[in-house]
C-alpha cells in the first residue's frame, strides 16, 4: 500500500510540475518535421547548398527556442538531462575540432602530430606563418565543423520538442512516411527509365538510399509493436493460426503495406551490405526483443519472421536473387580496391593517430598513401570508421562513438523494463536501426552523408525522449 501511494504521490507531483512548464510551440516542432522531410530529397542533403539549407533551417529552430527560453516561456526538460553524457562528448568534440581550422601555435602542432607539422614544413608554410590549423585542408574543416553543429542541434531539438505521446507518434509517423515517398521514387524511376538499374530515389547512391531506408523501415516496425499488449498467450494451435492471421490482416494493414514498399525499394537498391544490415540489424533486434515480451513472444516471432521472409521472398522473385548473388560472387576479397583502401586508411591513421589529419581531408591526404593503381579518386574511405579515426584521431573517435554506444545501452535497457507498448517498440527502432548503421559503416560511409547523419541523430535521441516522458514501471519511478 506505502508503495502504491508513493508512486501515487510521484506521478501527482510531475503532474503539478509539468502544468507549470509550458510545452515547447508546436510551429518550431512541424518546422523540425518539415526539415526531417526536406533533409533527403535534394540529393540526400550532399551538395554545399543543401546542407547550407540544413544548417541554417536548424540555426533558425535552435535560435528561436533558445529566445523563449531567456525569456522563460518553456524550459530545459528531463530528455535533455538525460543525455548529458552524449550532449557533452559531441560538445568536447566540436570544441577539440575548432584546432582544425583555428591556428595554434606551431609548436602545438609539432606535439599533437608530428606528420602535419613535416607536411606544413614541406610546403613552406612555417617560413610564412606563426601560428596555423592542425589540419591538411582548415576550410573543408570548417566546413565539417558546421555541419557537426547542426547535428548536434538536430539531437538537441529532437530532446527539446518531442514532447508527449502524440508528438513521439507524429514523429515516427513523418519518418515512414518520408521513407515510403523514398521508396516510390525510386522504383518509378526504375519502372519508368531502363537507364536506371538500381533503386536510388533522391540519393545518389543507391548504398547510402538502401540506408535512409532502413532507418524508417526500422520506425516503421516499432510503431507495429507498439500496438501490442502484454496479454497472457494461450499455447493452442487454433489460436496460433488465428493470431498469425491478425498479424498479417490486422488494422496495422496500411503501415505493413507502408513497410512492404520500403522493403521493396531496400532489394532494388541491389545495396550488398545494405540486405545484409536489414536482415542482421532485424534478426539482432529481434533476438533482444524477444528477451523483454515476456507474454507476446510468439507474436513477435511471427511479425519479424514476416519481415526476414518477405526480404529474401522479394529478392528470389521479382527482384532477382541472382544479381544479389552474382555480385557477391563477383566480389573478391583480395582483389577488391576498397579492401586495399582500407589499409591504406589504416597507415594514414597511425600518422595521425591523436588529433586526425582534419575533418573532410580525407580527399585530400589519400593520395600520399594511395597504394593502388586504379585513377579513381577517392573522397572516402568507404568505413565510417577508419575515416573518423583518421580524419579526428582516437580522441575525436571515442568522443564520437561513447554517445551512439549509450543510446543503444538505454535503447536495450528500456525494452527490458519498461511494460509500455510505446516505449518498447521504439526502443526496438533505435536498437535495430543502430545495429544495422554500425554494421553498414564497416563497408560504407552513410555517416558522412548528411540525410542519414541528420536522421541517425534523431534516432539516437529517442530513448532519453522515451524516458523524459513515460513512465518506468520497473522501478515505480515517474520520469520526465
Amino acid at each position: 500500500m506505502n508503495s502504491i501511494n508513493l508512486q501515487q504521490t510521484l506521478k501527482n507531483a510531475v503532474a503539478t510540475k509539468s502544468c507549470g512548464r509550458s510545452k515547447s510551440p508546436k510551429y518550431l516542432f512541424l518546422m523540425f518535421l518539415a526539415l526531417l522531410l526536406w533533409l533527403p530529397l535534394p540529393l540526400g542533403s550532399n551538395r554545399p547548398w543543401a546542407w547550407a539549407i540544413m544548417e541554417i533551417w536548424i540555426f533558425i529552430i535552435a535560435i528561436t527556442w533558445l529566445t523563449g527560453f531567456c525569456l522563460a516561456k518553456f524550459q530545459i526538460n528531463q530528455a535533455v538531462k538525460n543525455s548529458l553524457p552524449a550532449i557533452i562528448c559531441w560538445f568536447l568534440w566540436l570544441l577539440i575540432a575548432t584546432i582544425q581550422f583555428l591556428p595554434i601555435p606551431l609548436g602545438v602542432i609539432t606535439a599533437l602530430s608530428p606528420k602535419l607539422a613535416a607536411i606544413q614544413q614541406q610546403a613552406g608554410l612555417w617560413q610564412t606563418y606563426n601560428m596555423l590549423p592542425a589540419s591538411i585542408d582548415s576550410h573543408a574543416a570548417f566546413t565539417e565543423w558546421l555541419k557537426g553543429v547542426a547535428y548536434l542541434l538536430i539531437f538537441i531539438m529532437t530532446l527539446l520538442l518531442v514532447e508527449g505521446r502524440k508528438r513521439i507518434k507524429t514523429l515516427a509517423w513523418v519518418l515512414v512516411c518520408s521513407g515510403v515517398l523514398q521508396s516510390i521514387i525510386g522504383i518509378a524511376l526504375i519502372v519508368s527509365n531502363s537507364s536506371h538499374s538500381s533503386a536510388s530515389g533522391t540519393f545518389i547512391n543507391p548504398n547510402h538510399y538502401a540506408n535512409y531506408l532502413i532507418m524508417t523501415m526500422a520506425v516503421g516496425i516499432g510503431l507495429i509493436l507498439s500496438g501490442l499488449n502484454e496479454q497472457k498467450e494461450k499455447r493452442y494451435f487454433k489460436q496460433f493460426i488465428i493470431k498469425f492471421l491478425r498479424v498479417l490482416f490486422s488494422y496495422k494493414t496500411p503501415l505493413r503495406i507502408f513497410l512492404v514498399t520500403i522493403v521493396s525499394a531496400i532489394i532494388t537498391s541491389h545495396s550488398r551490405m545494405g540486405n545484409a544490415s536489414l536482415i542482421i540489424g532485424l534478426f539482432i533486434a529481434g533476438l533482444i526483443s524477444l528477451q523483454s515480451y515476456k507474454k507476446q513472444k510468439s507474436t513477435i516471432a511471427i511479425i519479424l519472421l514476416s519481415f526476414i521472409l518477405l526480404d529474401l521472398l522479394l529478392i528470389g522473385s521479382w527482384v532477382g536473387l541472382d544479381k544479389v548473388v552474382k555480385r557477391i560472387e563477383a566480389t573478391k576479397i583480395s582483389q577488391e580496391i576498397r579492401v586495399q583502401v582500407v589499409k591504406d586508411t589504416l597507415n594514414l591513421s597511425k600518422d595521425f593517430w591523436i588529433t586526425g589529419s582534419g575533418m573532410g581531408s580525407f580527399s585530400t591526404i589519400y593520395p600520399r598513401y594511395k597504394s593502388h593503381t586504379t585513377k579513381k579518386h577517392f573522397r572516402h574511405a568507404d568505413n565510417d570508421y577508419l575515416e573518423f579515426l583518421s580524419e579526428t584521431g582516437i580522441v575525436g573517435f571515442l568522443l564520437l562513438g561513447i554517445p551512439i554506444l549509450l543510446s543503444l545501452k538505454t535503447a536495450i535497457k528500456l525494452q527490458q523494463k519498461s511494460q509500455d507498448p510505446l516505449i518498447k517498440g521504439l526502443s526496438f527502432t533505435v536498437t535495430m536501426a543502430t545495429t544495422a548503421m554500425l554494421i553498414h559503416a564497416t563497408t560504407d560511409y552513410n555517416l558522412h552523408m548528411p540525410a542519414n547523419a541528420a536522421t541517425f541523430m534523431v534516432l539516437l535521441a529517442l530513448p532519453s525522449v522515451l524516458m523524459g516522458n513515460m513512465v518506468l514501471k520497473h522501478n515505480k519511478k515517474v520520469i520526465y
